[in-house]
């Protein structure tokens, strides 16, 4: 503590140095202010007014550079200007150089706010040179840092990165450092489109914080690598990446922070379809920023909570926050964000069919908007309202004023929105082939994406972003009874997340072509987000350049990959390939929503046909919810010894039939005619227990062999992936206390297949791979967790403890039959994209042929039972799994068994 009475100073200066006293308090003072600004600025205050009690010009200009250091941290940048000017003339009139220096790099953060770069620059520079000659390594790096921070300030990215590379060759930088100039660079990568190699410092900044134990640091680069992620249209890494930066700042008591984060988790829930999950996050993220007075960010959460009460069916409630939003936007000046929560509003009216409200909200924003890819976007969205609202003409002429901005900005994320809206004007007009030429156009668009998601967020949870594509394309094949267009819509939206895990995994051309076509994205957004911002034309060009060359750069790769088919990951449809790999005696029938309605699109005899659902989407899915409640209720008496009410069965047995006879009625009479269906079904019907609905009065299973799919296409290529290297069986299990007929079922197994087996803490990650390397069927008999939160960070309970599916992406699992033996390792989260995450999503790109798993909970004893008899006259062929599990819960129902014991369990495959 500083001393309060210069009589006290008196006396300690008659023992000790004072200018060693003093340069103690100085350090202290600076140290001080990292952790409290206003503490520092007391300090520093205290500090000077001590100093004409030591008459010492050096200490003098040391004590000013503190207090410019703690008001540049208090944030009163005029002052600390001010201040360091004076530091500046004290060190220069005592001559002393490190005084210069320190005074010259602590002023250059107030310049660099206040807009005075050409001096910040100077100062940072001049600190720079002579820490250099005064062998003061870090000091030196840190002021060639400051420089390159500068100059990136200064819209000069090129030369940022020159002076970060020269700060990074300086010998003996210590660790910290080091990993605050890698995330320098790496900002300064993304500022010229080079997004790979930003993720790349961001990782290694990421490392370099962690090593040094900096929590806050680390927070900062995870947020940034999060951001990086959602950028490139890659959301599921994306939300992984924001959730745990959160939590970092919440460990490092940053709760601001933190909730602007969790604010950015849930706008990335809702662009995937999970209202719910952002529900959850927002209320509280939207307290936080209240209280900490961060007027953007909460303006932004706000708009994402008027989407997530919308999409939840909350309308009023929605409509309100967004308009809540959309005034305090206006309140603070920042007409472009009114002019997006307004658009907003009027994309949310229109997904609820509430049109000519939709009409006024949407003219309402277009007259706020000052940008132009602003006005691009609404304009678009208008055009939609017109054309759902029935006014054609009005559709068209606003398309036509869309079409005109969004060509001349480049905002090549439009183009499939684009084009499908000219297909709904093309439909209403009744011109077919104008209209199925536009939806092909859209497609194209799509494919150049390879899918990753592009654009606003929030807009895509409102209007649908390509979702809405495949929305009319599914409304024109409706229109013309076109049922190939439907197929090939149903294909296109649901087939590609998984065609590319079939057989190898992916070559080293086809990772390049991912990453590059993730910097097309991303590049695409910066340069909206530059013409959104007004930046200067020399800026947009360079990035526009940028964009250029990674097109050029992918045709390339695209070239290369044409000479070996094997590389070739895009998705390609053709109907006629798809409609001969259905063997005779089996189909496939897709599950549809079309404007909420469901429609069968079945595949069978070489032929296609549509067939109307008699329940529409929201129906199913609110009975299969409350059938999932019904079961865990019947699941808990099982569990201990007690009957099912009569009561509870009842309602079971309703729902079974409701969801069965309400999806399927329609393709009864097909169903009873195959051996095997193969059912893709849409979003959360996901989850649908196929193998217990009633379809006709009986069980699915009763009638043929039920087989789920991602897709048709993806169950074609799984069919002609058999693996013959293959061959034998692993068994692995962990039991324990609450599941301890697991280690009864791997040794059951065991004996009567003989097969090789793993209990216990023997079953790592690691060993699994081993083991499973050349096993034509992998069974695995363990706990698992479904983590709604984040999909793919499901994890199953091995023998050294838990394992993310992520993880479980990487066992050698090509072509292999996989069973899963524990409770909801089935369970997926069905997002807008037709994406499925979770424990079988993890196993289907680890490569398997086929998969057995269970939706809901599984009893441990049954799971014995059941599987020792599965694989009791294993051989290895893969092809009966299905068909025998089939057998074995129509003998379990057969028997008395209650649905809550059998009927989740069910296969993933395609027709062998």
């Amino acid at each position: 503590m500083l001393l309060q009475q210069s009589e006290q100073l008196k006396l300690l200066l008659g023992s000790v140095s004072p200018g060693e006293l003093f340069e103690c308090w100085i350090d202290e003072c600076r140290a001080a202010t990292l952790q409290d600004p206003e503490q520092g600025l007391t300090m520093a205050t205290r500090l000077i007014e001590l100093m004409p009690e030591i008459g010492n010009p050096r200490l003098m200009a040391r004590a000013r550079s503190a207090m410019c250091h703690a008001l540049s941290y208090s944030g009163k940048m005029k002052p600390a200007i001010a201040m360091s000017e004076h530091a500046i003339a004290t060190a220069e009139s005592a001559g002393d150089d490190h005084a210069i220096a320190e005074a010259c790099l602590t002023s250059v953060q107030s310049h660099n706010v206040l807009g005075l770069r050409a001096a910040a620059l100077r100062l940072a520079l001049r600190a720079g040179e002579i820490f250099d000659g005064l062998g003061d390594n870090n000091r030196s790096a840190t002021a060639i840092m400051l420089a390159g921070v500068v100059l990136r300030m200064l819209d000069r990215p090129s030369e940022a990165l020159e002076r970060f590379d020269a700060a990074i060759a300086v010998p003996g930088i210590n660790e910290s450092l080091a990993a605050q100039l890698a995330s320098n660079r790496a900002e300064a990568f993304l500022d010229i489109g080079h997004f790979e190699l930003a993720k790349e410092s961001f990782e290694q900044a990421l490392r370099g914080f962690e090593s040094c134990n900096q929590t806050f640091g680390s927070a900062i680069v995870e947020g940034n690598l999060a951001d990086l992620a959602s950028r490139r249209g890659r959301l599921p890494e994306a939300l992984s990446l924001f959730l745990s930066a959160s939590k970092r700042f919440r460990e490092s008591n940053d709760a601001p922070e933190s909730a602007r984060l969790e604010a950015e988790a849930a706008e990335l829930f809702l662009a995937i379809g999970d209202a719910r999950e952002a529900l959850k996050r927002l209320p509280k993220a939207i307290d936080t920023l209240t209280e900490a007075g961060m007027h953007s960010e909460l303006l932004r959460a706000r708009m994402a909570y008027g989407i997530a009460l919308g999409r939840n069916g909350d309308l009023g409630a929605a409509f309100t926050e967004l308009g809540t939003a959309r005034d305090g936007c206006l309140d603070h000046g920042l007409q472009n964000s009114a002019a997006r929560a307004e658009a907003l509003r009027g994309g949310l009216l229109l997904s609820f069919g509430i049109y000519e409200d939709a009409t006024g909200a949407l003219e309402h924003a277009l007259s706020l908007a000052i940008q132009k890819p602003a006005r691009a976007r609404i304009l678009l969205d208008l055009s939609r309202s017109f054309l759902a609202g029935g006014r054609t003409e009005e559709a068209k002429r606003v398309l036509e004023e869309a079409s005109i901005l969004i060509k001349e900005l480049g905002l090549g994320n439009l183009d499939a929105e684009l084009s499908a809206t000219r297909a709904g004007v093309y439909r209403q007009t009744g011109n077919a082939e104008q209209a199925r030429e536009a939806i092909a156009n859209a497609f194209t668009a799509i494919e150049s994406t390879r899918g990753l998601f592009s654009g606003d967020r929030l807009r895509a949870a409102c209007v649908g972003g390509r979702s809405s594509v495949y929305n009319e394309a599914m409304k024109l094949a409706i229109d013309t009874k076109d049922a190939m267009l439907a197929l090939e819509t149903s294909e296109r939206r649901s087939a590609r997340s998984l065609v590319e895990s079939i057989g190898s995994s992916r070559r080293a051309a086809s990772e390049d072509l991912d990453l590059l076509e993730s910097d097309v994205i991303a590049t695409l957004g910066v340069i909206e987000s530059a013409q959104d911002n007004g930046k200067d034309e020399a800026s947009i060009n360079s990035m526009r350049k940028r964009l250029r060359d990674l097109q050029s750069a992918i045709a390339s790769k695209e070239a290369v990959s044409e000479q070996d088919s094997a590389n070739r990951i895009e998705f390609r449809f053709s109907g006629d390939d798809l409609l001969s790999a259905v063997p005779s005696g089996c189909a496939t029938i897709s599950i549809e929503i079309v404007e909420q309605e469901l429609v069968c699109i079945v595949v069978n005899e070489g032929q296609v046909e549509l067939s109307p659902c008699s329940v529409s989407y929201e129906a199913a899915v609110s009975r299969c919810r409350s059938l999932m409640t019904d079961i865990d209720r019947a699941q808990v008496r099982l569990a201990i010894g007690r009957d099912v009410p009569a009561g509870l069965n009842e309602r079971i047995e309703a729902s079974l039939g409701f969801l069965g006879d309400g999806i399927l009625g329609s393709v009864q009479t097909i169903i009873e005619q195959c051996s095997r269906v193969v059912l893709v079904l849409p979003r959360e019907l996901s989850n649908l227990p196929v193998s217990a609905i009633r379809v006709g009065g009986e069980a699915f299973v009763e009638k043929c062999t039920p087989v789920l799919a991602p897709s048709l296409t993806w169950a074609s290529r799984s069919a002609a992936a058999h693996n013959d290297v293959r061959e034998g069986m692993l068994v692995a299990g962990v039991p324990d206390e609450r599941a301890p007929h697991i280690a009864d079922e791997v040794e059951a197994i065991t004996q009567s297949s003989q097969c090789q087996s793993l209990l216990g803490n023997d079953v790592t990650l690691d060993a699994l791979g081993g083991a499973s390397s050349n096993a034509k069927v992998v069974h695995l008999a363990c706990h698992a967790e479904y983590a709604p939160e984040d999909p793919m960070g499901s994890r199953l309970l091995l023998g050294d403890g838990w394992c993310s599916a992520r993880r479980v992406s990487e066992l050698p699992l090509q072509g292999a039959s996989v069973v899963l033996s524990g409770c909801e390792t089935g369970y997926v989260d069905g997002d807008y994209s037709g994406e499925n995450f979770g424990l079988i999503r993890a196993v289907l790109l680890a490569g398997a042929h086929s998969v057995i798993a269970s939706t809901w909970r599984l009893s441990d004893a049954y799971a014995r039972d059941v599987f020792t008899t599965l694989h009791s006259e294993h051989t290895n062929a893969l092809d009966d799994l299905p068909d025998r599990l089939a057998k074995l819960l129509v003998e379990s129902s057969a028997n008395g068994a209650h649905p809550a014991l059998w009927g989740g369990l069910f296969a993933i495959g395609s027709w062998t």
